[in-house]
């Protein structure tokens, strides 16, 4: 019997970002994320997140957001930290963010204790 549910529930509320970032501005991203990563940490609707670098290309990165709820999502997105993030990443980009949004099914939590 698998735990795999049939009909994904609306929270939490996952987004997915793939970022191509300019070689020369690499530091710039990291520090300007750092910045931002760091506010976010406290908003009350963000549940966590994670920067990762593709190994093949250290300039791409993969940003893995998890809200408690798409309001959590609609809140950060007009946080003064990710406003000043958008600013603070004009220049850095090699192209447009791509986003995707997804819906949790399962996780380690599930299977823990069995």
């Amino acid at each position: 019997m698998t735990t795999l549910p049939r009909t994904p529930a609306d929270t939490p509320y996952v987004a997915l970002f793939t970022i191509d970032v300019l070689p020369e501005r690499r530091e710039d991203f990291l520090a300007a994320m750092e910045k931002a990563m760091a506010e976010s940490a406290k908003e009350p609707g963000v549940a966590s997140f994670m920067l990762l670098s593709e190994r093949d290309n250290p300039n791409r990165f993969t940003a893995v957001d998890v809200y408690t709820d798409k309001a959590g999502f609609d809140a950060h997105g007009e946080a003064p930290q990710t406003l000043w993030l958008i600013e603070a990443l004009d220049g850095c980009l090699a192209g447009p963010v791509r986003g995707t949004f997804h819906h949790r099914l399962v996780d380690e939590r599930d299977f823990r204790g069995r």
